[in-house]
């Protein structure tokens, strides 16, 4: 099974890799939906109107930031099962205390199978200005201006974009030496920088849906824990990365501990104390050997009456964002949602295991475990 013509049959723009140049060609954009316009002005509306909401979350970085605000735009009101690609390049930034304005042209594609076929059911490239407020939680988006078709991304550059960088994006063929065009676009005129952004976040995709293999590894993990056999967990987990174990359904890079295969076969018999994070409040360490840290976090669930999910999350991070998306870009998560059944705490006392899946020489294997609950 392979990707259609991997973008479509359309015509396709041509974008610059790494920011210094840009050309759109406007009989591309013109070719977009008729209805392109008015689903675009539903999408501003939309982020206008979310814009002071919790569930558009916080990143790490300015660049992650705009990734999930084109993928937010590119999905918003659709239907079914799909997923969307998306390259960018940003041409400029500018910040004013803690507001950050990003100037960038950009191209997604939405996927989806047809009878186990992956194929590109729509595409769309545009000129964009994206807002975020930045804090020591990250960027998070609070405006997206997009241009519309055709002579509106030339308007949109001329009125949005500063003059400076404005021929980084309007169609202009001469600005390019020969060599520049040789390295940035393939034979067939397609930006290899952005073919290339898209086709890793859809490469675990690319040999078909992989929803059954992952729901029946997740199930054989969950199964694992139940038996508490770390010589079965340890076969299904990475052979490079290991798998992290992450708290109160956040996910720290830096600090969260990550175990190798090897090192899970015997965690009932590790005696050493690790530092697994810290209590929610108290801050104090969680500072227990393996057995124990499972025996609290882990075994102590019953999976099957448990509400499962594939690919969508059924818990909330008690704070601003999990980056979980940051840590994880390109894998597929399950969840098993346990409700809370303390009358007392009015069912607060809710807990949830996520398990994250990555694609290695074509298998898929655990790279993370996340333990969520309640947090004050």
């Amino acid at each position: 099974m392979q990707i259609l013509d991997e973008l479509g049959s359309i015509k396709k723009p041509n974008y610059d890799q790494g920011g210094i140049y840009i050309a759109a060609v406007n009989d591309y954009i013109a070719t977009y939906s008729e209805n392109f316009n008015s689903a675009l002005n539903s999408i501003r509306r939309k982020w206008q109107s979310t814009s002071d909401q919790d569930d558009i979350d916080y990143r790490r970085t300015l660049d992650k930031a705009v990734s999930a605000a084109i993928k937010n735009s590119a999905q918003y009101g659709k239907k079914g099962e799909f997923i969307t690609a998306e390259g960018h390049t940003i041409l400029d930034s500018e910040q004013k205390e803690d507001i950050v304005k990003a100037y960038l042209v950009s191209s997604y594609t939405n996927f989806h199978f047809e009878k186990d076929v992956f194929t590109a059911a729509e595409k769309n490239g545009f000129a964009a200005v994206i807002t975020c407020e930045v804090n020591e939680n990250g960027y998070r988006v609070i405006n997206f201006e997009q241009s519309g078709a055709a002579n509106d991304y030339v308007v949109f550059i001329e009125q949005k974009f500063p003059e400076k960088i404005q021929y980084k994006a309007l169609p202009k063929k001469g600005y390019y030496p020969e060599n520049l065009w040789k390295k940035v676009f393939d034979e067939k005129g397609y930006n290899t920088y952005f073919e290339k952004q898209k086709q890793n976040q859809v490469k675990p995709y690319i040999n078909g849906n992989p929803k059954n293999e992952i729901i029946k590894l997740s199930n054989k993990v969950a199964d694992f824990l139940d038996k508490k056999d770390m010589a079965g967990l340890s076969d299904v987990i990475h052979p490079i990365k290991g798998v992290r174990f992450s708290r109160y359904g956040r996910v720290h890079v830096d600090s969260d501990l990550v175990f190798k295969k090897e090192q899970v076969k015997t965690f009932l018999n590790d005696t050493k104390k690790y530092v697994w994070g810290g209590y929610a409040g108290s801050g104090f360490a969680i500072e227990v050997p393996p057995k124990e840290y499972l025996e609290k976090n882990v075994f102590n669930k019953s999976y099957e009456s448990a509400k499962f999910a594939y690919n969508e999350k059924l818990s909330r991070c008690g704070y601003f964002n999990d980056f979980q998306e940051d840590a994880y870009p390109n894998s597929i998560m399950t969840e098993y949602y346990f409700k809370g059944t303390n009358p007392d705490v009015g069912g607060l006392d809710w807990t949830s295991l996520r398990f994250i899946f990555d694609l290695y020489n074509d298998k898929w294997y655990l790279v993370g475990i996340i333990c969520n609950s309640h947090t004050m």
